[in-house]
């Protein structure tokens, strides 16, 4: 027999030995569970929460929408600076750039008053670095737990194909708390783009600010991905650092307030929005909702499992909706069983509108491959369908930079100008089967009229409207410059976009 070459036995070595520094994760360790502090009279925002409940029903709550990124970035940055009792954080992704270190470097003032601080991140895509997370934890105040974490020993990548049937499963939760009072919820993660502080792309987003009853509820669902055996604290997963990296780390977090940070923190915290909130000078909405989210252990069951799916609670409007829904969501992936489903609404003279990236302005080209072959389906069954542009900032005229582009990232619900989604629901099937997600349903004309004027205002100059021509193509119409313009191929898309879409639809939908 044919001995093998040396390379063979090199390679095979090689192999051998990364598949032998494949390391796993013990979701056995013991923790102490915590649960969130109540809304009471002992903290400013506790009062102002506690009196508005008191002159109206007790359920219903208070909610202001954060679609501005430095409102919304100034809104948490207040709310930290505002907490006298309790923080409580939970986000799909956190990166190593200026809102990372900002939010972090509050967050260790906040402590220092006293504040018990808990920070849950998902682990997969989240990009700060683990000793950066080792200043927060060693804080008495603070701790720090990832959600299904990769193993820190060897290569995490490599890791996490090693355990692709767990770590597939991600939290893509995203909720911020405070003093059991106050609340954020929607579609931003603690990174740069999603507060309009990037110079190369730019995020449609929206969160809602909350305050009542519905803050309780937020509260009560983080306890439950807290206390799940699969978060673990950081420093469960590795070693602590160094004492010179501990130091480094320490020094990177604290200049974040007095470099780049400092203005971009005055100009945040500037905008009033939670100030206005708390004095009464903004009118905010009053109105009864639900928390809608998805339990841990849905990480637990078979994808195509179905007993526990946010989509089911959400598709339970849908499909009592009389007139019409808007769906809004960045990354639109019907699958054949939702085509059926959104037919079903159609049929019964519902009006059905929906709102996505185009080739040009997504950030997730292989999701736009899967969409795409739905489109002219969509088209003929008579849903009206809309693509965002690249340029929808510039086409709107808040900057002239033409290197920047304009991604849609919100994930909004509006059916029968009555109920409105806001959350971190992308319609796709990762979001759908895969991940778990979170959001709340609310219950009011006067918000559902408040969001549509403002998407309404500048619709038309940052959209392509498509449809199809009497031989069944898809044509782009939309503004230039007030003139009516038509393609006929992807507006905007490099040729390189065009040319590599076709390479990502070999992908399998089920996973994107």
């Amino acid at each position: 027999m044919k001995q093998p070459s040396c390379a063979l036995k090199f390679l095979l070595a090689m192999l051998l030995s990364l598949l032998s520094s494949c390391a796993s994760v013990n979701f056995d360790i013991v923790q102490e569970s915590s649960f969130a502090i109540p809304a009471s009279e002992g903290t400013s925002l506790g009062r102002h929460s506690i009196d508005r409940t008191l002159s109206h029903s007790d359920r219903e709550s208070v909610f202001f929408p954060l679609t501005g990124g430095s409102d919304s970035l100034g809104a948490r940055l207040r709310l930290i600076d505002a907490a006298e009792e309790s923080i409580d954080l939970q986000y799909f992704l956190m990166k190593d750039d200026i809102v990372g270190a900002l939010i972090s470097a509050k967050l260790l003032q906040a402590a220092d008053r006293g504040v018990r601080v808990r920070f849950l991140l998902d682990d997969i895509f989240t990009t700060v670095k683990d000793v950066d997370l080792f200043v927060l934890n060693e804080h008495e105040n603070i701790e720090v737990r990832l959600f299904n974490p990769i193993a820190r020993r060897g290569l995490k990548y490599l890791n996490f194909a090693w355990n692709f049937s767990r770590a597939n499963r991600r939290m893509h939760n995203k909720s911020f708390t405070v003093d059991g009072s106050f609340t954020i919820v929607g579609g931003r993660n603690l990174v740069a783009e999603y507060f309009s502080l990037n110079d190369d792309t730019e995020f449609f987003d929206i969160d809602i600010l909350a305050s009542g009853p519905i803050a309780a509820e937020v509260a009560a669902n983080f306890d439950y991905f807290w206390n799940s055996r699969k978060a673990l604290g950081i420093h469960h997963l590795r070693g602590k650092p160094s004492p010179k990296q501990m130091q480094n780390a320490r020094e990177a977090i604290a200049n974040a307030l007095s470099s780049q940070g400092a203005a971009i923190y005055r100009e945040a915290i500037n905008s009033e929005i939670l100030l206005q909130l708390v004095n009464d000078e903004v009118s905010a909405v009053i109105a009864e909702a639900e928390v809608i989210s998805e339990n841990p252990r849905k990480l637990n069951l078979p994808i195509d499992d179905d007993s526990l799916r946010l989509i089911r609670a959400v598709g339970e409007f849908m499909v009592n909706a009389e007139s019409e829904i808007l769906l809004i969501s960045p990354y639109f992936i019907p699958t054949d069983k939702g085509m059926a489903f959104l037919q079903s609404i159609l049929d019964q003279g519902t009006k059905i509108k929906l709102l996505t990236n185009s080739l040009a302005s997504t950030n997730q080209v292989a999701v736009h491959a899967a969409y795409e072959r739905y489109r002219k389906d969509l088209l003929a069954m008579g849903a009206e369908l809309y693509e965002t542009r690249a340029d929808a900032f510039r086409a709107m005229g808040q900057h002239d930079n033409n290197r920047q582009r304009s991604t849609l990232h919100g994930k909004l619900i509006i059916i029968d100008r009555r109920y409105v989604f806001i959350g971190s629901l992308n319609l796709d099937p990762r979001s759908i089967m895969i991940n778990t997600e979170m959001g709340i349903m609310i219950d009011s004309p006067v918000l559902a009229a408040e969001l549509l004027s403002d998407i309404q205002e500048n619709f038309d100059r940052v959209v392509y409207r498509l449809d199809l021509n009497t031989g069944g193509r898809l044509l782009w119409h939309g503004w230039d410059n007030g003139k009516a313009i038509e393609h006929s191929r992807e507006p905007q898309a490099t040729w390189w976009r065009r040319f590599s879409v076709n390479f990502f639809k070999i992908l399998p939908e089920g996973q994107l």
